[in-house]
């Protein structure tokens, strides 16, 4: 078995969440800790901070544009 076409499996799955992560608005908790590539505990302390969680259907989101204004305002 080649490594290569492994290695391409893997990057075109990679490649397909990224875009459709690039497409969402809201984002589930692991979707933003994909996203934004941080731990729970950072979102978590984000949290403390004043970033606003949003529960639909028994799921937590956050609003992926609040994230970013809050990482600019923040300057983290």
């Amino acid at each position: 078995m080649s490594v290569i076409p492994e290695l391409s499996k893997d990057f075109i799955s990679q490649l397909e969440k990224a875009i459709i992560l690039s497409h969402k608005e809201y984002l589930t908790i692991p979707e933003a800790l994909i996203w934004f590539n941080i731990s729970r505990p950072t979102l978590n302390s984000w949290f403390s901070l004043g970033l606003s969680t949003y529960r639909i259907q028994s799921k937590n989101y956050v609003r992926k544009s609040e994230c970013e204004a809050f990482i600019e305002k923040n300057k983290i």
